[in-house]
């Protein structure tokens, strides 16, 4: 009841939470589910806590930082920032801005897409298994998971995922430390960052679009209505350039490792100037897909 409470505006502050319930209608049940309806409280405005909580002594690091101004607003953390230069060398990776990828927004697609996307990557994973390089497939909604996993069973990719009682960190331990499948395909809520894959374990990494949130998710409605839109669209890049750099660091890990992240939809392109100068080093714009792939198979050897 107090958390339900800050999710409601009053005359000396806007709401600190926001509440979304949804239900699941009878003949959907699934065998030996009760609960049909559900209430969801998220914390949304959190930085004010986070500076309570920390010491007036504290240094914070991430890899992913970014703008420190955004940076600073969702997280609270604040004070003296330093940016070093990271000791992966650029020339082990690549980061690929086919030049032919189309625009996966859905008012913006292309008949076909993203099934054309998905094919496309697919086909170029099952080439790169034959070699011996397994891949990482990253996918925003469970719906393109899905369909990822379908076609890969009519192309032939021998994949691994989660579901049917297997969790996303023993589909991620399976695939790293037994060499199950020759991809391991899931969502960025569970890949995008968190699962460290060294040493070859998946040189190749496709990252279908940007996570934007659906304009119809609560937490898109919320900060609509609780911030200006400049406010809003500052956070959301800042948020897909560091989803970026989480994700294409995947593979890798060490100085040695050699990886190579593909960026699926042209979008992407719009986020370059926000990686660091090391990536920006390492990205490839000038190429098409096939291109692309050419050269991912030069530099893995």
């Amino acid at each position: 009841i107090r958390s339900l409470g800050y999710s409601i505006a009053d005359d000396k502050r806007k709401a600190l939470n926001y509440t979304c319930a949804y239900w699941v209608e009878e003949d959907e049940m699934a065998e030996g589910k009760k609960v049909q309806y559900k209430l969801i409280i998220k914390a949304y405005a959190v930085a004010g806590l986070i500076r309570k909580l920390l010491p007036e002594r504290t240094l914070a690091m991430s890899a992913t930082i970014g703008d420190p101004d955004n940076f600073s607003f969702e997280t609270g953390i604040n004070g003296h920032f330093e940016a070093f230069v990271s000791d992966l060398p650029p020339k082990n990776t690549r980061l690929f801005f086919p030049k032919d990828a189309p625009s996966l927004a859905y008012n913006e697609r292309p008949k076909g897409e993203p099934n054309k996307s998905f094919r496309r990557m697919i086909r170029a994973a099952v080439g790169f298994a034959k070699k011996g390089f397994r891949s990482l497939h990253v996918l925003i909604s469970n719906a393109e998971r899905q369909k990822v996993l379908d076609f890969s069973v009519e192309e032939g990719l021998n994949t691994i995922s989660y579901g049917n009682g297997v969790t996303a960190k023993d589909a991620a331990m399976l695939f790293r430390d037994e060499c199950v499948g020759d991809a391991l395909v899931g969502t960025a809520a569970h890949y995008g960052e968190g699962v460290d894959l060294p040493r070859g374990t998946a040189p190749l990494i496709f990252y279908l679009r940007p996570p934007y949130a659906p304009p119809d998710d609560p937490l898109s409605l919320f900060e609509e209505r609780r911030w200006s839109m400049a406010r809003i669209w500052g956070l959301r890049r800042w948020r897909v350039a560091n989803s970026m750099s989480q994700v294409r660091g995947r593979n890798q890990r060490t100085k040695t490792d050699l990886g190579v992240c593909v960026f699926m939809d042209k979008r992407f392109r719009k986020f370059i100037g926000s990686l660091s100068a090391e990536l920006q080093q390492a990205c490839v714009t000038d190429k098409t897909f096939d291109e692309c792939m050419k050269e991912a198979k030069k530099l893995l050897g």
